[in-house]
């Protein structure tokens, strides 16, 4: 299936499955549709193995490390943001709010390319260190 596909089938599942969540009313569905949920948000672990393909090796870590803490950064204010529209509005669109995020970010992901090994390799080989007595 491929790192990008995996990703691109969990960023769309977890927008299907967070809209329908916000869309029940019923508990005994609610209680079903939590589990199909957090089967889909698997995405969150993706990304560490397909960030890390996309970078050439000498700066792969600053690469996906930005990735990473870029998007942190902006997730930090999900709550300001989910809270007011909670308290004018209803939970249900916060929710659906955050469906719409992840479906932007499958959509995205569309445009990404195809990292499914690293782009290049090591320039030079690692060599054993030598011994002291050598």
């Amino acid at each position: 299936m491929g790192k990008r596909n995996a990703t691109l089938l969990s960023l769309l599942g977890s927008s299907v499955m967070l809209a329908i969540y916000a869309l029940t009313t019923d508990n005994q569905v609610l209680f079903w549709l939590g589990p199909v949920y957090a089967f889909f948000y698997a995405f969150a672990s993706l990304f560490a193995s397909y960030f890390s393909a996309l970078y050439p090796v000498r700066i792969r870590t600053l690469g996906a490390g930005f990735c990473f803490n870029f998007g942190r950064g902006l997730a930090a204010f999900a709550p300001l943001l989910l809270s007011g529209i909670a308290s004018h509005y209803s939970l249900a669109l916060g929710l659906l709010v955050c469906a719409g995020f992840f479906a932007a970010g499958m959509l995205i992901m569309c445009f990404m390319p195809h990292a499914e090994v690293p782009l290049d390799k090591p320039e030079t080989p690692l060599k054993p260190a030598q011994s002291a007595t050598s």
